[in-house]
């Protein structure tokens, strides 16, 4: 692929725990294609600016969905029982879950995520 610049893996040591590692991002829209219909999105390019914590779940889509489709299945691991429990005591406090449906989602895994994509495996990063 022309153009595409390759990078060597880079690691970065701290003396700090891991609980106070946080990666800010900067999620900004480059291009906009205009859709099928020929009504292209107006207004300002979208950009957002996050800070997500070590091993923070932020519920993607799925994780909403399945909430939303079987909330009373029974769960089998600690923690889908932790993100149930969550999710049900934001409903509870009059939050509903399909607020935190974006156009945008940035959404994360956890080292304990039952949902986490079978190909990633960060045991091939450690030195």
């Amino acid at each position: 692929m022309a153009g595409v610049a390759k990078h060597s893996p880079s690691f970065y040591r701290s003396s700090d725990p891991a609980e106070n590692f946080k990666l800010k991002l900067q999620v900004r829209e480059t291009s906009r294609i205009p859709l099928s219909d020929g009504d292209g999105r107006k207004g300002e390019a979208f950009s957002k600016d996050l800070e997500i914590a070590w091993q923070e779940k932020r519920y993607g889509p799925g994780d909403i969905a399945e909430f939303i489709n079987h909330r009373d299945k029974k769960v089998s691991s600690a923690t889908e029982r932790e993100a149930r429990r969550h999710l049900v005591a934001m409903e509870e406090s009059g939050k509903p879950v399909t607020s935190l449906l974006k156009d945008v989602m940035i959404y994360t895994y956890t080292d304990r995520d039952p949902k986490a994509p079978k190909t990633v495996s960060l045991t091939h990063l450690a030195v």
